[in-house]
């Protein structure tokens, strides 16, 4: 069995979700129910007084529409619901900001029900809803339809090159199992075919660590003094070794995180990619490359590094790489559906303004005009651009 290690194994959770043919009609990318949501799982950001009375808000509206809640594990004690562990759940509500929908993606590494986001949180990117049309957007939600956004999630896994020492009477047991397991790696790496119009498919050997991820695995010296060295392959090939501060493979959605503030460029979400981002690369040259999702990457901490590495899977589960230890990176199966405001192209846009100022200055004065008029925003009833 593979080792899933984020949030749903901290809590041993099982997950049985429905398929979305179940749940809704579906047309394009606008979701319509087949039949009235029954069950709603609420998350909230913790520690947070203003998301706390939000939270408290939304499960009083949901309960007067005679609905069923359940809340995450972490706060169900505190606010006194129902936990979530293994049941079906027709949409989930979260109350925060983009850690908060890291959060509750963890809790779905496999097949997860549409998410809502209400913003509470410092940035609030993936949070497109606002607190003060509660009562409307519950409405919406319950009723439909939904417009909803696939988010591309990355597996990364995890191969060691040498066993830890363990001091057990089974270590010499232990090593030859696990050299055994890395015979077996190997065979897959090696033997594994991926045409370019076919998404990568990786088949870990028993006991291989596995990490889901939304926005970005990322690789680093960690504490070590000396730069990554990092040696890289793209379905089987070797393209590059990477001599950096670190590196980011990153989704789409996770374009406008870590990799945006590394000098990458936001990618709108539904756009089939992969990002291959060094992180203060140590030759000028080294740039961004925005790959296919189909693709199957390998980085290699090199044996003849000076220094170790650290990985980290959406800030969660920091991992130290020795020389010789790999991950193995391809697009995740199971998407991650968010909700839309509007849709798909207005909610990118309207938060890259929102929270990045993209775009944003005073519009420039016609000749002889003495005041400085507004700059207009899309979707403006009075603006110039035609569509």
């Amino acid at each position: 069995m593979v080792d899933q290690s984020d949030i749903s194994t901290q809590f041993k959770l099982t997950i049985p979700q429905e398929d979305e043919e179940e749940r809704f009609e579906k047309h394009g990318n606008t979701y319509y129910w087949q039949r009235s949501p029954q069950q709603f799982l609420v998350t909230v950001k913790p520690n947070d007084e203003p998301s706390a009375k939000i939270y408290l808000e939304i499960i009083q509206e949901l309960k007067r529409c005679k609905l069923q809640v359940l809340t995450d594990p972490v706060n169900a004690e505190k606010f006194g619901c129902t936990a979530f562990t293994k049941q079906k759940v027709d949409l989930a509500i979260v109350i925060g900001g983009d850690g908060s929908v890291l959060y509750a993606a963890a809790l779905f590494p496999n097949k997860s029900p549409p998410i809502a986001v209400f913003n509470s949180g410092s940035m609030g990117f993936l949070a497109p809803f606002s607190p003060h049309l509660l009562h409307k957007e519950i409405k919406h939600l319950i009723n439909g339809p939904l417009v909803i956004t696939k988010r591309a999630r990355l597996q990364a896994f995890v191969l060691k090159n040498k066993p830890k020492l363990c001091q057990t009477p089974f270590v010499e047991n232990q090593a030859q199992t696990h050299s055994r397991q890395q015979s077996t790696m190997k065979q897959y790496v090696n033997q594994q075919q991926l045409p370019g119009n076919q998404p990568a498919v990786y088949q870990p050997p028993i006991g291989t660590k596995m990490y889901t991820c939304l926005n970005e695995v990322y690789i680093s010296r960690g504490y070590s003094n000396f730069l990554t060295n990092l040696q890289c392959y793209m379905n089987k090939l070797y393209f590059g070794t990477i001599q950096a501060d670190g590196l980011l493979i990153s989704t789409p959605t996770g374009s406008t995180a870590y990799s945006l503030s590394a000098g990458g460029v936001p990618v709108q979400p539904n756009v089939e990619a992969i990002l291959f981002t060094p992180i203060c690369p140590h030759v000028m040259t080294s740039k961004q490359l925005i790959l296919s999702d189909k693709v199957q990457l390998k980085v290699k901490v090199a044996k003849a590094a000076r220094g170790t590495a650290v990985a980290t899977f959406d800030g969660r589960g920091s991992l130290e790489l020795f020389q010789g230890d790999s991950l193995v990176i391809q697009r995740c199966q199971y998407d991650l559906p968010t909700i839309c405001l509007e849709n798909e192209q207005m909610d990118f846009i309207t938060a890259l303004k929102r929270c990045l100022n993209w775009n944003v200055r005073v519009e420039q004065k016609q000749f002889g005009q003495k005041t400085v008029q507004k700059s207009k925003e899309i979707g403006d009833p009075d603006s110039d651009d035609v569509c």
